[in-house]
């Protein structure tokens, strides 16, 4: 081999092996947040929020079941909420697909055949052989791709993350219409008193 050749060999190999990387694994940026809260903080906190976990029904502290059944008639009426709920089952479905390529694929095949030969033709038929034959036949398929690159981690991760994106808008989507609702009844009531 030529020798100034040769020499381009391993950087050109190292350059193809740089190429397939898929880059460094995901992160959660660091947050500056206090350390604790202050005392005083906490304990309108701890009244504020239910001890049984009604944070997600956070209008029900008001008390009032006419808002109680508006909320919920505008949550089953809306929507933009219906939209929500049906992208988050979708990035869950795609979540589901993506997972779907990390694992082997079994596939699986069953047939028959049924034939008649005729009595007569050019050629004569022999007579041990039956004249009617059926023949079966039955496959079994497993096919599975390493992920040598994280190619299919990747996807799977980035699903995940479109999950949790989708799961955030429907409850933002939710969040603005319960609290458009309660701000609605509760100038409304204002606009009562007043007259």
């Amino acid at each position: 081999m030529n020798k100034p050749l040769s020499a381009f060999v391993p950087l050109v190999a190292a350059l193809l092996l740089a190429g397939c990387a898929v880059g460094p694994d995901y992160a959660r940026p660091e947050l500056d947040l206090p350390q604790a809260w202050s005392s005083r903080g906490e304990a309108g906190a701890a009244q504020a929020v239910p001890a049984d976990g009604a944070g997600e029904r956070w209008w029900t502290l008001y008390g009032d079941p006419t808002l109680d059944r508006l909320i919920d008639e505008a949550l089953a009426h809306n929507a933009d909420a219906r939209i929500a709920a049906a992208r988050v089952l979708e990035a869950r479905a795609l979540a589901g697909i993506a997972d779907a390529d990390r694992y082997p694929s079994v596939t699986a095949g069953l047939s028959g055949n049924r034939s008649q030969s005729s009595l007569r033709g050019a050629m004569p038929r022999p007579d041990d052989l039956p004249r009617i034959q059926n023949s079966y036949r039955g496959t079994l398929d497993v096919a599975y791709e390493i992920d040598f690159w994280g190619k299919y981690r990747r996807a799977s991760e980035a699903a995940r993350a479109d999950l949790l994106a989708a799961e955030s808008a429907r409850e933002a989507v939710r969040l603005s219409l319960t609290a458009q609702v309660a701000q609605q009844y509760f100038a409304l009531l204002a606009a009562d008193a007043q007259e």
